[in-house]
């Protein structure tokens, strides 16, 4: 049995110990290859100190990984040479998505991708499943069932034809605050949602929390929508509205970093943060910082 083979028998093996209540590894392939992959899974500790060529699968292993209600669901194929040579496939499915939200979570999963294989991860996808996308996959699941906003929330994205007239459309933005922010699990999926959103902002940690986005209306909407569906102390979403002439497009003008979400720690850095964007007065005029604050706050 080859190396690669053995590899990928052992992350999916992993994979399958991995999966929490409502999550579901399967098998996509035609009856015969079904077989015999899942004999080898079955079987791979035995036959990891084989070397007979009759152990190696007639096709590359391709599955499913779903998340109970959920209307997305992954696809991945693993090509032959995989871990050692190739990289994973992974392809974004569902019955309830258009064109543009299929891209969005197209391009976080290969985003992440990237880190993972930049940090040498050893499990790459295991970890791209079990620790960013089926964490998201649940949150899409909760937020449709508290139903904040419509029937759809997450899933009902601006369509194809829409984004690509996005640069026409007024720029809205938003200011959301908490009692804190300190989560390690919320931090992290604000910072994948934010381009899944196609939004630009930040998160203040700690003490109080708060959270700043621009972005097309109803990406930000659904956004929001997202955010509530997490476990909070005082959220109060204290605005929602358009950006005016004299502030709107100013954002990318700052944002040198190539960065779209920041965090950061301090009220004094938040006025500031606004403040380079010539919009101090939505943070000060809700009680945050003063015009006389400084990153000392």
């Amino acid at each position: 049995m080859s190396l690669a083979l053995t590899s990928q028998l052992a992350e999916l093996h992993l994979l399958q110990c991995s999966l929490l209540p409502g999550e579901s590894f399967s098998f996509i392939l035609p009856t015969d290859d079904l077989k015999e992959w899942s004999e080898l899974l079955r079987n791979h500790i035995e036959l990891e100190d084989s070397d007979f060529q009759s152990s190696l699968p007639a096709s590359t292993c391709r599955f499913e990984v779903r998340v109970k209600d959920a209307p997305i669901w992954l696809e991945v194929e693993l090509p032959r040479g995989y871990p050692m040579i190739d990289a994973p496939l992974v392809y974004i499915r569902g019955e309830e998505i258009d064109r543009t939200q299929q891209e969005r979570w197209q391009k976080i999963v290969r985003n992440e991708m990237n880190e993972l294989q930049q940090e040498k991860t050893e499990f790459l996808v295991q970890t791209l499943l079990c620790m960013t996308t089926l964490p998201l996959l649940h949150q899409l699941v909760s937020v449709r069932t508290l139903g904040h906003a419509d029937t759809s929330s997450v899933t009902c994205m601006p369509s194809a034809s829409g984004a690509t007239e996005s640069h026409s459309e007024p720029v809205y933005h938003a200011l959301l605050t908490s009692h804190h922010l300190i989560s390690s699990k919320k931090r992290r999926i604000l910072q994948k949602w934010a381009p899944l959103f196609s939004l630009r902002g930040f998160a203040k940690i700690g003490y109080p929390g708060c959270i700043y986005a621009e972005g097309a209306r109803a990406d930000l909407l659904d956004f929001i929508t997202s955010v509530k569906g997490f476990q909070w102390l005082a959220l109060h979403v204290r605005f929602v509205e358009p950006l005016s002439g004299e502030h709107s497009g100013q954002f990318a003008e700052k944002r040198e970093d190539g960065h779209s979400w920041v965090e950061l720690e301090r009220i004094g850095e938040v006025v500031e943060y606004m403040r380079r964007l010539g919009r101090e007065q939505f943070v000060t005029e809700m009680g945050l910082g003063s015009s006389a604050s400084t990153s000392s706050t």
